[in-house]
């Protein structure tokens, strides 16, 4: 189960710096053409605005940011940091500035960029996401197996030095188990020989992709002489 952060829903925010105004918002986004959709509808209604300065990130890997003619690393950078600060992802935030006639200066476009975004992430609020982790059927089969193999293997061992304390024949002589199954079967194998070089051994296990239940009852025992 994986489990990251996201924006809880929309948020927004308004900040005033020396006449010129900041426009936050924070999107949920869960691909690169759906972030680039929202910042277009953003442009859109604010056409005529200076800047419109953004960043997103998104659980998948990307991440972009732009400063839209604000000078270099005074806008979108501030932005992404915010959203990297805060751990959040599948995110999209713009900060839109309608110019006041006042320079900032690089310092305090920083500031600004940065409590637009952070008052519009605080707005939104933050949750917890958790998806099943997604991985291949043949992945998914190859650590079944692996783990099947381990737990089996495990069991017969712990079975074999037990009754080797009680100084008695595990399952008795001439007896089998079986286990069905598993990548480790002849480790498995080895490690009975090991210890029992006179008595066979067969393994099985029975398992269902589908189910989850304890491997002991899918054990097998039966006899069958040597």
């Amino acid at each position: 189960m994986e489990q990251f952060l996201i924006p809880s829903g929309e948020g927004t925010s308004e900040y005033m710096e020396k006449k010129s105004r900041f426009l936050g918002l924070i999107t949920p986004v869960t691909t690169e053409a759906e972030a680039r959709a929202r910042l277009e509808a953003v442009k859109k209604r604010e056409y005529d605005a200076r800047h419109n300065c953004w960043a997103y990130i998104l659980h998948s890997g990307q991440k972009r940011y732009s400063d839209d003619g604000e000078p270099q690393g005074t806008a979108g950078q501030p932005i992404l940091n915010v959203l990297e600060r805060e751990g959040v992802q599948d995110v999209l935030c713009v900060v839109t500035r309608y110019f006041g006639g006042i320079l900032l200066g690089a310092g305090g476009l920083c500031r600004a960029y940065t409590k637009a975004a952070k008052d519009a992430l605080d707005d939104a609020g933050i949750s917890e996401l958790r998806t099943p982790r997604r991985i291949t059927a043949q992945a998914y089969q190859d650590e079944l197996n692996a783990a099947l193999a381990a737990c089996v293997g495990g069991w017969v061992r712990d079975a074999l030095a037990a009754s080797q304390a009680l100084e008695a024949d595990f399952l008795g002589v001439g007896q089998a188990v079986a286990v069905r199954s598993g990548r480790r079967w002849a480790a498995i194998r080895d490690d009975w020989a090991e210890l029992w070089p006179d008595v066979p051994v067969r393994v099985t296990v029975d398992a269902d992709v589908g189910r989850t239940y304890d491997l002991r009852d899918g054990i097998d025992t039966t006899g069958g002489g040597r």
